[in-house]
């Protein structure tokens, strides 16, 4: 089931409902760090530098797609093939390791 979930000021229902999802398809930065930060598998629009430089800091760069490439069967079938994944040892060791500021991103997120 695709389900389309606006971001909300809500931090608590947004956690929950992704924490329901078996892989996300975000187009803004912080759905993909809610994403990764939760370890569930995500593909991230990359429409600024900012995207790319987090994808990269926590080995998930695989999983940027540009605006310029979005193809919604292309998409729909690489989050099939995700959700069915486990997350790489590297990326949850880079998340780990970044785990402490990437809670404080969040954080700051419904201020």
């Amino acid at each position: 089931m695709v389900e389309m979930q606006p971001f909300r000021n809500n931090l608590d229902d947004m956690l929950t409902f992704l924490m329901g999802c078996s892989a996300v398809l975000s187009e803004r930065l912080h759905g993909g760090i809610l994403a990764t930060a939760l370890d569930v598998p995500n593909i991230l629009v990359s429409y600024k530098p900012k995207c790319f430089d987090f994808a990269k800091s926590v080995g998930l760069e695989g999983n940027l797609v540009s605006l310029e490439e979005v193809e919604p069967q292309a998409l729909a079938e690489r989050l099939i093939r995700l959700s069915s994944t486990k997350t790489p040892e590297v990326v949850r060791e880079n998340v780990s390791n970044r785990r402490a500021a990437m809670l404080d991103l969040i954080r700051g997120i419904g201020e």
